[in-house]
């Protein structure tokens, strides 16, 4: 098998089986081999032989029957029409509004084209996101809107299946690996959420973020903090940083245990003491850490937003209901549903093979958590 075109490689072992069928070499009903030994016949990945075998089912020349093989089949006459008009959402919970939001927006789109969700909940287990990219793949699925699971190392499964079937992520994407996404500018918004402490007359401002893995989205809103800073001549300060919590979304999820909960406390409770009498103002990585710590800092005698005031991120519906409000980085989760899903489709019948990277707009939501700065 030529490889000089690596990008084109399945679409020359999708037309030289293609010839086989039409030329006689394969009869009706004849079985083409299972999917290692094609790889094997034509040296290429599993990965390459999925999408040619995936190209020529959707064309009607194929049936690639779960646990049986792939068998020659006569030719469909309707061979341009999608046959499986069903997209699978994989989301880590849904017990967060913003993802609620996201699977609003992809329904609204999916129902005006005619398409199904079938909607899977990691609970923030990458074993469980394997398992359903398994089930979703040998269901033959037309695509993919993945939430990845946040975890220290890719899921191979997700690197596996891109290329094969169309796949968007949305909110977060892998840092330094080729696939589609839709997400919101998470960059700007850690910028203007720390201008905003700056303009108001804050010098030492902390940072409380939950570990930043492989996904882009902590990282970014911790970069555009440290932009921010830096842009203002202003010392990026280690001592003000708390940036190894636990997934702190966990804190209102479910499955959630006493000890998780706990720990995740603990460890603000200790960063707002150490830090009392020098940072005036924290940049909170989400709005669940800001709501933490603002419950956290009145156990304290910490007022907010007079002694610390405090920024979010994301404007979920806690925001707006913390005592004082809290002020927060807004993006429209609808939006990043609703463009998923139009991208996805369109890629889906239009087989485009150009790389879908949409950033969205943010905005800063000023609220009572933040003040001026007036201590000398």
């Amino acid at each position: 098998m030529n490889k000089k075109n690596n990008i084109h490689l399945y679409k020359q072992i999708e037309n030289d089986i293609k010839k086989n069928i039409q030329s006689g070499k394969y009869d009706i009903g004849d079985k083409i081999g299972t999917e290692q030994v094609l790889s094997k016949k034509y040296n290429v990945s599993r990965a390459t032989i999925r999408r040619a075998l995936k190209e020529l089912e959707e064309e009607g020349f194929i049936d690639r029957l779960l646990s049986k093989g792939t068998f020659v089949k006569a030719k469909n006459k309707n061979t341009n029409k999608i046959k499986n008009k069903t997209i699978a959402v994989i989301v880590p919970v849904v017990s967060q509004d913003f993802i609620g939001d996201i699977i609003t927006g992809t329904q609204q789109v999916t129902n005006d084209n005619d398409y199904n969700i079938n909607l899977f909940i990691t609970n923030n287990s990458i074993e469980k996101e394997k398992e359903y990219l398994k089930k979703v793949y040998e269901d033959n699925v037309a695509g993919i809107i993945l939430h990845p699971t946040n975890s220290k190392y890719y899921n191979r499964a997700v690197c596996d299946i891109i290329g094969d079937i169309p796949l968007i992520m949305t909110a977060r994407y892998y840092e330094h690996f080729e696939c589609d996404y839709v997400v919101p500018d998470n960059y700007r918004g850690g910028y203007i959420a720390t201008e905003h402490l700056i303009k108001l007359g804050h010098k030492n401002i902390g940072i409380v973020s939950d570990r930043p893995l492989i996904q882009t989205s902590i990282k970014d809103r911790i970069n555009g903090y440290k932009d921010s800073l830096s842009d203002n001549d202003i010392c990026v300060n280690k001592n003000y940083m708390l940036d190894n919590l636990c997934d702190p979304c966990m804190l209102y999820s479910p499955t959630a245990t006493i000890d998780e909960q706990e720990s995740t406390k603990e460890k603000i409770i200790n960063f707002l003491k150490r830090i009392e009498n020098e940072v005036t103002a924290i940049f909170a990585i989400n709005d669940f850490i800001g709501r933490e710590l603002i419950m956290l800092a009145k156990e304290l005698n910490i007022n907010i937003p007079s002694d610390i005031s405090i920024v979010g991120f994301d404007n979920v519906i806690l925001s707006k209901k913390t005592d004082p409000s809290l002020t927060t980085i807004n993006w429209s989760q609808m939006d990043v549903g609703k463009k998923a899903a139009n991208l996805l489709i369109n890629k889906i019948e239009n087989k485009k093979e150009k790389r879908i990277q949409k950033v969205l707009p943010v905005e800063l939501v000023k609220r009572n958590s933040t003040t001026q700065y007036t201590r000398e």
